[in-house]
């Protein structure tokens, strides 16, 4: 999640943790130095943002959402036919 909202623009700490309210500041915090000692992501200044490397990424995780997308969907359809059945 945190490489995705890193692709529409750089963002300030603050910025990605306003976007994942769900993560704690620790793990945020782990989770991008990670990312930055892979090489994934780096902090310019203030503001953090995906490396060379990390954009290469990009049709990856899109096609890994579009996948989850649609088994959402489909587990959604799935379980509302089961639930009429019964």
């Amino acid at each position: 999640m945190i490489l995705w909202h890193l692709f529409d623009a750089p963002k300030r700490y603050t910025d990605v943790a306003r976007l994942i309210p769900a993560v704690s500041q620790r793990a945020l915090t782990q989770a991008l130095r990670e990312l930055e000692s892979d090489g994934v992501i780096h902090r310019d200044g203030t503001r953090w943002t995906v490396s060379a490397l990390g954009k290469r990424l990009r049709p990856t995780l899109g096609a890994m959402m579009e996948w989850g997308e649609t088994h959402r969907l489909w587990s959604a359809t799935r379980d509302a036919t089961r639930s009429a059945g019964d």
